[in-house]
């Protein structure tokens, strides 16, 4: 409005600043008052605005300075001084004597005709300074004023908010509506929610319900003409509900005779798993809250029975417990179960008993048999298992997701402490920290076994153990016609009797890519030891292993050994620590640059090798490449 209205004036951050410090209801000594005010309420174009003052006085004379201000509908401010409008904080009238008792007015100080296409809510102000001073005395008064369009403002229709209610996971929410002007046209559209803000500026629009907060929404639907106006808002009511069925369960405050909502949850995770049945159509979440869960605390029995399309989502993994309490084969027993989700608990007290080779001497924390399971965001430890699995146990073509959990202190009188893959089982383990494991017969850490191909990525194994007296692979083992892929892994401080970091054995064909497998110790092969195996090594470190490859070779590696090969090196890595571990490169590093591809052709441009957190790019660092800070 100032350019039109009023083209000399803008406002300054001097004019403003002070003028905003004046609408604060400053008392000085003497009281003389001064009101503005405007002859209307309301005008549209065309009509002439009169602003007048009207000014008293009834304590003693005092010389003071008069401001007029303009308040315009972006808060912005405008001084009317003795030149007119004008960008500078100045008087309107200067160094006048108010004697005692005064009463003036109102005069009329402005006479302003309102032009075409000024809209909003405008507010006149003035006060009183002592005279050659900014300190006002007595409080401003204000003039509200509003100018409005002559035309009509258009008008906003809502057809159709469709599904409503709309569930998340489920549907897709279809927005119809238009508007009418009644002398132009419409050329904007708002839609907007009162949880979630806009959501669309398109006429008509879709959108998922899983991008809108669960709730009732008042959705709000508004048009603009050609002339700028913005219609009111026309509003309908749209329910967006949890996708699939969520049911609550607390040890503390639940009872399993309550409905298991989230006011009057159930008690055990048992009497829920009993109850609650998901489908793809309604897949169902048992939300645990924080607390122990065991038989000598809330009754819980083990091993609690998962079913597909079922997920168990703990408060937090390390206060929801849950705790076999070595009374259970398993903590969680997955049986062809599939499309659930197990996260955010501690996992513990699994104690799979026997010393045959059965299903129930295999996975103390979790058994997966015929299942695919996303086992996410948990502490497994304290397990233990009979054969095979102390932590977890992948069999019968098993396909878990194994992401970021802390799988620590597990152990088994035969393989895999810390997991077991075996017979055609395909885990993705990725992310974790697999470490203090321990296996009496081979893969301290993991064993692969019977034609079993996991993706083994991400992950740091350390200090896991198989026996030093004939024990095989004390970070990995691989055994039987398995073909892990194995990337991007630190692979440390592990020991065994055969292959300290890595054990492969019985045509298994492991793919070895970007790993540092460094501190491992073993009488035969600290770090990888093959024998009747074809592994294909590339882009890894090999440092302070003692025999750093055993009956293998390597392409594109830093090998302490000296080991022959396309690409290899045997320069000090010059490992540092960082932030995220100990085997970070120095920026002098001759593993640097001196891969067999680019980092992104290796997937790991968004990760490092530096202690400041830069991008792998250009060919590929050798070893493992840490995650970003």
């Amino acid at each position: 409005m100032g350019r039109r209205i009023f083209p000399q004036a803008r406002t300054t951050a001097l004019g403003a600043a002070v003028l905003l410090v004046a609408l604060l209801p400053l008392i000085a000594a003497a009281t003389p008052t001064i009101t503005i005010d405007t002859d209307a309420e309301t005008y549209v174009a065309g009509d002439t605005l009169e602003a007048s003052l009207s000014a008293q006085n009834h304590e003693y004379g005092v010389n003071v300075d008069v401001y007029v201000g303009l308040i315009l509908p972006d808060s912005s401010i405008l001084v009317y001084g003795q030149r007119g409008w004008t960008d500078q904080f100045e008087p309107f009238i200067p160094n006048i004597y108010i004697p005692s008792p005064f009463d003036f007015g109102p005069m009329t100080i402005l006479t302003l005709e309102v032009p075409d296409g000024i809209l909003g809510d405008f507010r006149f102000a003035a006060g009183l300074t002592y005279a050659s001073t900014s300190e006002f005395i007595g409080e401003i008064s204000f003039a509200p004023f509003g100018i409005e369009s002559t035309h009509p403002a258009p008008t906003a229709y809502i057809d159709a908010i469709l599904p409503n209610p709309a569930t998340q996971g489920e549907d897709v929410i279809e927005f119809t509506g238009h508007g009418l002007d009644m002398d132009g046209t419409i050329e904007g559209y708002e839609w907007s929610s009162d949880i979630d803000g806009v959501l669309s500026t398109d006429e008509d629009f879709s959108m998922s319900a899983d991008d809108l907060s669960v709730g009732t929404h008042t959705i709000s639907y508004e048009v603009q003409d050609n002339d700028g106006q913005w219609s009111e808002p026309d509003t309908g009511s749209l329910i967006v509900q949890q996708g699939g069925r969520h049911y609550f369960v607390d040890a503390i405050a639940g009872s399993n005779s309550d409905p298991g909502t989230e006011a009057a949850p159930f008690k055990t995770i048992t009497h829920a798993l009993a109850l609650v049945v998901g489908s793809e159509a309604r897949p169902a979440v048992i939300h645990v809250s924080a607390g122990r869960y065991a038989s000598d605390s809330n009754g819980e029995t083990f091993p609690l029975n998962t079913k597909s399309w079922v997920s168990l989502r703990g408060e937090d993994r390390e206060t929801t417990v849950l705790d076999a309490a070595a009374a259970a084969d398993h903590v969680i027993f997955c049986e062809g179960s599939n499309n659930l989700s197990i996260e955010g608990f501690t996992i513990t007290g699994g104690h799979a008993d026997g010393s045959t080779e059965d299903s129930d001497d295999c996975g103390g924390g979790i058994l997966c048999l015929r299942s695919a399971p996303n086992i996410k965001g948990n502490v497994i430890t304290g397990n233990w298992a009979g054969y095979d699995g102390g932590g977890i146990g992948c069999l019968e073509e098993s396909s878990p997701t194994i992401e970021d959990n802390t799988i620590s202190g597990n152990s088994a009188l035969a393989s895999g402490g810390g997991i077991i893959c075996k017979r055609n089982s395909s885990p993705d383990i990725s992310y974790n920290t697999i470490e203090d494991n321990h296996a009496e017969d081979a893969g301290g850490g993991i064993r692969c076994l019977t034609y079993s191909s996991p993706t083994i990525s991400c992950n740091t194994i350390l200090n896991n153990s198989a026996d030093v007296w004939d024990g095989e692979g004390g970070g990995i083992a691989c055994e039987d016609h398995c073909s892990p892929r194995i990337s991007n892994n630190v692979i440390a401080g592990n020991e065994a009797y055969s292959g300290g970091g890595v054990f492969s054995l019985n045509r298994s064909s492991l793919t070895v890519s970007n790993n540092t497998v460094a501190d491992n110790s073993g009488t035969y092969g600290g770090g990888i030891f093959c024998a009747d195996s074809s592994p294909k090594i590339t882009d890894c470190i090999f440092w302070g292993n003692g025999i750093d490859l055993w009956s293998c070779s390597a392409s594109y590696s830093c090998i302490e050994d000296g080991d022959e090969g396309k690409g290899n090196i045997s320069g000090n890595p010059q490992f540092v620590s960082g932030p995220h571990g100990d085997y970070y490169l120095s920026t002098k590093s001759p593993c640097i640059n001196t891969g067999s591809r680019s980092a992104k052709d290796a997937g790991l441009s968004d990760r490092t090798t530096q202690t400041d957190g830069t991008p792998d790019s250009g060919t590929v660092d050798m070893g493992y490449h840490y995650r970003l800070p």
